[in-house]
């Protein structure tokens, strides 16, 4: 009879492990979506891409959910390059915790 507790505690304490380790690791994957295109594009600034766009639009899926609604990815004529750095350096300037660092990345400081 003790046997078959002692069974059930090491099934339960395993469980409870199981659950705490998903749980940290939704916690971690949340801390990750928070991280903004700024961070994002200067962690992963010279990486290539055949596509110019796709330097910013491939790190979206990364980036916070604020950042992912103002930055749609398009691929059309209308939508040019130089649009889409605009649209990303307005956004960084509006909502970022240090929007002078767009001036570091500029290399005008």
């Amino acid at each position: 009879m003790r046997t078959d507790w002692k069974i059930k505690i090491d099934e339960a304490v395993s469980n409870a492990d199981l659950v705490d380790g998903l749980l940290m690791g939704w916690a971690k994957r949340d801390k990750i979506r928070d991280t903004s295109i700024a961070n994002l594009l200067q962690q992963f600034q010279g990486r290539a891409a055949t596509n110019f766009r796709d330097r910013v639009y491939s790190l979206l899926g990364l980036a916070s959910r604020r950042d992912q609604n103002v930055i749609q990815p398009d691929y059309s004529e209308s939508d040019t390059l130089s649009k889409l750095f605009y649209t990303v350096a307005c956004h960084i300037v509006d909502c970022d915790e240090n929007p002078l660092q767009m001036l570091y990345y500029a290399g005008l400081c």
